[in-house]
């Protein structure tokens, strides 16, 4: 787990209140786009700050945020939408090195993950692990799921069928 103070200390780019508006104009990265419809391609994406804004005031973003992130680091959902709004909203933005559906339930069971983003991929594991546990552990990861203000499938849309067993 990474806290923007401990990457940038007293000066982060990212973090708002310190950041100089001309730099992060300047500042781009390249991203691989890995479609499922279509044949992976790189882009230039520049992060403006109206980028991030935009996730702030959409999603609630502040600093007492705590967000978990199981994209890749290469996507820019990943990049943008979680780990760069977390960072500039001075929030912790937490990444699992390997993912492992019960201790994903365990860190939600906590009931202090406020915003989830995942692959699409993530949610019928997740409900898989939720079938094989037993009445209390159900209970325990229920609580920590509602707790979350925000569940996102990053990079596409949840078949109905599994986003409705989700939202159960």
């Amino acid at each position: 787990m990474l806290e923007s103070s401990q990457i940038y200390p007293k000066k982060s780019p990212f973090v708002r209140s310190r950041c100089s508006r001309g730099s992060v104009h300047q500042r781009s990265s390249n991203f691989w786009n890995h479609r499922t419809t279509q044949r992976s391609r790189s882009q230039l994406i520049r992060i403006f700050p109206s980028q991030v804004e935009s996730l702030t005031v959409a999603w609630g973003w502040d600093l007492k945020i705590t967000s978990s992130l199981y994209l890749p680091l290469h996507h820019v959902h990943g990049i943008v939408n979680i780990l760069l709004s977390a960072l500039w909203n001075g929030g912790t933005c937490e990444i699992l090195s390997q993912f492992n559906a019960v201790e994903v339930w365990e860190r939600l069971s906590r009931r202090d993950i406020k915003l989830y983003m995942a692959v699409p991929t993530v949610y019928p594991r997740l409900i898989e692990a939720w079938k094989r546990a037993d009445h209390t552990t159900r209970t325990a990861w229920a609580s920590g799921a509602r707790a979350c203000r925000l569940t996102v499938s990053g990079s596409a849309a949840l078949p109905v069928t599994t986003l409705e067993l989700w939202e159960r």
